[in-house]
């Protein structure tokens, strides 16, 4: 065992980390556990196909389990028993994890009982130098020492994670019969992980490669996602909103990926770079009127439990935006649409209702195919519309323009229908002449002028 610092190291020493964890975690295990919360873990520990529906169903529901489901009551008793134990100094486990824990296909970075090294590169650039760290929405098995009875059998991928103190877990090997394998040490559900190298390493003849990562807690999480929100934000903050009190942009991921989520987050800034600045900075301070929270939140999760919903904007209320990177087909579209709803409902005082739309609607939305959706009502007209002229594709915008010349004429021309908007906070970041309006407050009654 390793005394350094205080940290808890038993790689190799199996029988050593035996004998220790059985009389660190006797309390836990005679005293603390009650007998329904111990049963749950041993059921958990020694059926394979129990808990990877388990862990599959937590990360489905982002951690949030259907009350209809039936691992329900297994769920809320090993978290009962987990939360009653945690770390008390630095330590390491260990994990034995197949390519697919990483979102690739099993057997995908071996060629026989070697690492295929052009493969290795490529993991290694996308998970390592790239920072990449992920969430655990259900548990985490381990091992305390790293050894297995059976090496040839074991999947390519042996990790090697540092966990803090103060994280709930404990050793379950004195609960696991036949088929309990390799891992004998459980950790609570909802951390991160961190990876931080990977090398290539043989054991007994085999290739393998050793992962070093380490745990993150949940603040952690929240914290990592609220610098990819701050991101954002300063990319539209430098290009295009103006605004520094209050983002526009907020992220809410709770999925694996973090990083996935990210990087298709940025196709929706990217998209929404075209959308002028006067407007989505009234959208930010008509927002800034109603909730503290931003008016476009991106989750990596389905809207309300659907499935089918890629967006949404709600009338009422706060008025708060969503896009749901999980649902939509084409986040960034879908984003463009619901800024459309958003800008209709909040800054246009709902145009899509008023006469020239309506004509506009009766005469061009038939030049689009039946099921296309702009043809549902005229408000869905015009989101779909705004969508099609500010998406970042000089082929969607012809389109538009082929198939409805009026409407785009309409859109290309929506500042002059700019309204005189009551605000109830006066803001000082409004009255700035960059961005392509001047904001003039009486009483908290804005004035909107354009600068020519």
């Amino acid at each position: 065992m390793l005394h350094e610092r205080n940290i808890s190291d038993f790689e190799g020493k199996k029988e050593e980390a035996k004998k220790w964890a059985n009389e660190r975690y006797k309390n836990w295990h005679d005293r603390l556990l009650t007998a329904t919360e111990k049963n749950e873990i041993k059921e958990y520990m020694n059926n394979k196909g129990m808990a990877q529906q388990v862990n599959h169903d937590l990360e489905d529901t982002r951690g949030n389990i259907n009350e209809d489901n039936k691992y329900k009551e297994t769920i809320e008793k090993i978290d009962k028993g987990l939360k009653k134990e945690k770390t008390d100094q630095l330590m390491y486990v260990y994990q034995r994890v197949s390519e697919q824990f990483f979102g690739l296909t099993e057997g995908a970075l071996r060629t026989g009982i070697n690492i295929n090294r052009e493969e290795f590169g490529v993991f290694k650039k996308n998970f390592i130098q790239n920072q990449v760290f992920l969430k655990e929405n259900g548990y985490i098995e381990a091992s305390l020492s790293g050894e297995s009875s059976n090496l040839a059998q074991e999947p390519s991928i042996y990790m090697k994670l540092k966990v803090p103190a103060g994280t709930h877990g404990g050793y379950t090997g004195g609960f696991q019969g036949s088929e309990g394998g390799t891992h004998d040490y459980l950790l609570d559900r909802g951390y991160g992980l961190q990876f931080t190298d990977a090398k290539i390493i043989t054991q007994k003849g085999k290739e393998y490669i050793k992962i070093e990562a380490k745990l993150l807690t949940k603040e952690e999480l929240d914290r990592r996602v609220e610098e990819y929100s701050e991101e954002l934000n300063s990319l539209l903050e430098y290009d295009v909103v103006t605004i520094e009190e209050h983002p526009l942009v907020n992220l809410k991921f709770n999925g694996r990926y973090p990083i996935e989520s990210f990087e298709k987050s940025k196709s929706i800034i990217e998209a929404m770079k075209k959308v002028p600045t006067d407007f989505l900075d009234l959208l930010n301070l008509r927002s800034m009127d109603l909730t503290e929270e931003a008016n476009i939140q991106i989750i990596d999760d389905y809207i309300n439990g659907d499935k089918t919903l890629g967006g949404l904007h709600l009338g009422s209320g706060s008025h708060t935006t969503y896009v749901s990177l999980r649902a939509a087909k084409n986040p960034a579209f879908t984003a463009l649409h619901e800024i459309g709803h958003a800008l209709d409902d909040m800054i246009f005082d709902v145009i899509s209702e008023k006469e020239e739309l309506t004509q506009l609607f009766n005469q061009e939305s038939i030049n689009f195919a039946e099921d296309w959706y702009g043809r549902e009502n005229q408000t869905e007209y015009f989101a779909e519309c705004f969508a099609l002229y500010y998406y970042p594709h000089q082929i969607v915008n012809n389109e538009l323009k082929r198939r409805a010349p009026q409407t785009y004429e309409f859109i290309s021309n929506l500042k002059d229908h700019l309204p005189l908007i009551k605000l109830k906070k006066d803001t000082r970041s409004a009255n700035c002449l960059n961005l392509g309006l001047e904001f003039n407050f009486y009483n908290s009654l804005c004035n909107i002028y354009e600068v020519k």
